[in-house]
């Protein structure tokens, strides 16, 4: 089973991949279910452990050191989903006011709700998907909500009013806002934040290709699937046209590429 395969099967135990898009006011849906949910994921037929909770009162922090700003307050028992890890920190996703946070935790502050089961006797290993290939799957399935819409400029619209129709970078905005993450409201801003990446091999789903529109403006596509068949992307392109999810031809730019990922935990 391939890895977008396992992924998808992931979802799919969560009945996450139906979740239907209210718009710019749209919180998740798939992770609230998850968060939601006790059953631990099955992947590829067995149950493994996706999901933490917390084991005491604890502060979800911006940064994995002591003392660094406080995000919010997480009560005793709370559902996490566990992005990556230091010696010392968790980084989750936790729901906090109604709305769903990402940042550190103690290690101690913590702890996986089952664990998981140990191989059968001559069982090939199961690879269990990331915390931060579930995101990816979850930002992609996202921004596939707005196939179909209308391209619109959103470049003087607050990044709490954007809704569609929509330009490029707005719809990864908004898709990266679907599975819980902040990210830059301009493809200018979006590339300086993202981490560069070494070049298309390196791609993965929810993954960002820029190219230079001006001086100092960028076009922003998402990687949908990339495999050795090819690079699937989505994106709000120019007036007229409509978010589209297509076989991307890399021979088909003339300008230079900026290869970046604004994924956690990669």
């Amino acid at each position: 089973m391939g890895t977008k395969e396992v992924i998808l099967n992931s979802l799919a135990c969560l009945a996450c991949l139906s979740a239907p898009l209210a718009g710019a006011e749209f919180e998740a849906p798939a992770i609230d279910r998850f968060l939601a949910s006790a059953a631990p994921v099955s992947v590829a037929g067995t149950p493994v452990a996706l999901q933490m909770q917390t084991k005491a009162v604890t502060e979800l922090l911006t940064e994995p050191r002591v003392r660094a700003p406080v995000i919010g307050r997480i009560k005793r028992g709370v559902k996490l989903w566990k992005i990556d890890e230091t010696r010392a920190w968790y980084y989750v996703m936790a729901k906090i006011d109604q709305r769903n946070q990402t940042g550190w935790v103690p290690r101690e502050a913590a702890e996986f709700v089952a664990a998981q089961p140990a191989p059968k006797p001559g069982a090939a290993p199961v690879k269990m998907p990331s915390g931060s290939d579930i995101l990816r799957a979850l930002v992609v399935e996202a921004a596939r909500q707005y196939k179909g819409k209308r391209y619109g400029s959103t470049t003087h619209v607050p990044s709490e009013h954007i809704t569609t129709p929509l330009d490029c970078s707005g719809l990864v905005f908004l898709a990266y806002k679907a599975a819980g993450l902040t990210i830059p409201r301009t493809a200018r801003e979006q590339r300086q934040d993202a981490m560069r990446l070494s070049g298309m091999e390196k791609l993965k789903p929810g993954d960002l290709i820029f190219r230079p529109r001006d001086s100092s403006e960028y076009h922003v596509k998402m990687v949908v699937e990339a495999s050795k068949h090819g690079i699937w992307v989505i994106e709000a392109l120019e007036s007229g046209t409509r978010v589209e999810e297509y076989l991307w031809d890399p021979h088909s730019e003339t300008l230079p590429l900026t290869y970046a990922s604004l994924i956690p935990g990669r």
